[in-house]
């Protein structure tokens, strides 16, 4: 009896395990997914002058944690939208107006990993093929 119970508890151990690790599998793969599919392999092996020949300079760079650095582009679009509404307090003759606003940022970017030796190792991106493929129209609106 006491090894059917360890079965089932070693069973059930093993199911609780595996299930988290595919999990986070499919949250991993949803997030490269989420970055529009870039065909970006073309810029892999390249050197840190070739991007910034075709990119322009960098509206920053940070480090990569690893003896390199990353070549940020970036576009940032702040909107704010403002709705103005009448409040008559319950049919009074003293009217107010009320306004609201509304702000949304969105955020258009470009990121080359650059290693050591000044080449490109990885490139992330939220932007389109065409805005990729464009970097002389920015900004990226």
């Amino acid at each position: 009896m006491k090894k059917i119970f360890y079965l089932i508890v070693a069973a059930a151990l093993f199911l609780s395990l595996s299930s988290c690790s595919v999990f986070n599998q499919s949250n991993v793969v949803a997030a490269s997914q989420s970055l529009g599919g870039l065909n970006t392999s073309m810029w892999t092996g390249k050197s840190r002058n070739a991007i910034m020949i075709r990119f322009g300079v960098p509206d920053r760079e940070v480090s990569d944690g690893a003896d390199g650095v990353i070549l940020v582009y970036e576009d940032i679009e702040t909107v704010i939208k403002t709705t103005t509404s009448e409040n008559t307090h319950f049919g009074m003759f003293d009217t107010d107006y009320e306004t609201k606003g509304k702000t949304t940022t969105t955020r258009r970017f470009a990121e080359f990993f650059i290693n050591a030796e000044n080449h490109c190792y990885n490139v992330r991106s939220n932007l389109t093929q065409w805005q990729f493929d464009n970097p002389e129209k920015r900004p990226w609106n």
